[in-house]
């Protein structure tokens, strides 16, 4: 009797906690070290190309689309670009080889029987079924392809240059609630110096044949906060086709921010 009221007590606990979990976001909001050259937009310009980021995603995607201003071919050298986070290099160029293979098989399974066409009818050859039983044939091919050192992007055209994440961990602060109801959210903020998260892009390009440019977008996450996912998504609506839709989205969506998630278990930390 007391096994039986154990093991109910035990079952309501922890039905209690896996309906009490919830699911939180970190938003983060990331501010350019030199302003964008378009007001709104996280976008950067020379005289041969336009650079525009979205970090839009989760975890952040620092990944950028490089557009080709000019009339010769561009080469991006990914040799000598890397992604830069809290002064750690990561190089956008890793050797890699990538495999790609194509198999075809033909089985014949145990009902299968073997047949002879005689005067226009197919007639079963009973006696030969036992011989193709477990019958397989399988023919395949593989490619290897080497990871390209760099990206040539067309005159007049974009290509997506994306590889990393800018942050998948949830950032402690001690005046940021890690479970805050709707009312609680509130922003921390950061300037340059103090702020946790320091990220850039270190591009190297030739236009044609010309001499090597190299420029670097670099940013650092200004604001972060916690928000209940009650507060983070509302339904929108939307029209497609002139067609009327609700949509779940994110109140927050912006190219200069970004989010992770994390769940409410059996954790009391308040931070």
């Amino acid at each position: 009797m007391k096994f039986r009221l154990f093991l109910l007590i035990a079952i309501i606990a922890l039905t209690t906690t896996s309906c009490s979990t919830t699911v939180y976001y970190q938003l983060y909001k990331a501010t350019p070290v030199n302003k964008s050259n378009q007001q709104g937009d996280l976008i950067y310009e020379d005289e041969s190309c336009k650079v525009t980021y979205n970090f839009w995603s989760e975890a952040g995607n620092a990944g950028f689309i490089f557009y080709n201003k000019t009339n010769e071919n561009i080469t991006i050298n990914l040799s000598d670009s890397y992604f830069v986070l809290n002064d750690f290099a990561y190089d956008y160029f890793k050797n890699r080889i990538y495999t790609t293979s194509n198999e075809q098989s033909l089985s014949i399974d145990k009902k299968t029987t073997a047949a002879v066409q005689l005067n226009g009818l197919f007639v079963p050859l009973f006696g030969m079924q036992s011989l193709q039983k477990g019958i397989v044939h399988s023919s395949g091919s593989s490619i290897a392809v080497t990871e390209s050192k760099t990206v040539c992007v067309p005159a007049k055209t974009s290509k997506i240059i994306s590889e990393f994440s800018i942050n998948e961990l949830r950032i402690k602060n001690c005046n940021l609630l890690k479970y805050p109801s709707k009312k609680q959210v509130s922003p921390v903020n950061y300037t340059k110096d103090d702020s946790p998260l320091v990220f850039s892009n270190r591009i190297s390009y030739n236009v044609g044949a010309g001499n090597t440019v190299k420029f670097q977008n670099e940013f650092y996450i200004s604001e972060i906060s916690n928000h209940p996912s009650s507060e983070f998504f509302s339904v929108q609506r939307s029209k497609e086709c002139g067609e009327s839709k609700s949509v779940n989205a994110s109140n927050y969506i912006s190219a200069d921010k970004f989010y992770i998630s994390y769940n409410k278990g059996v954790d009391a930390a308040k931070y």
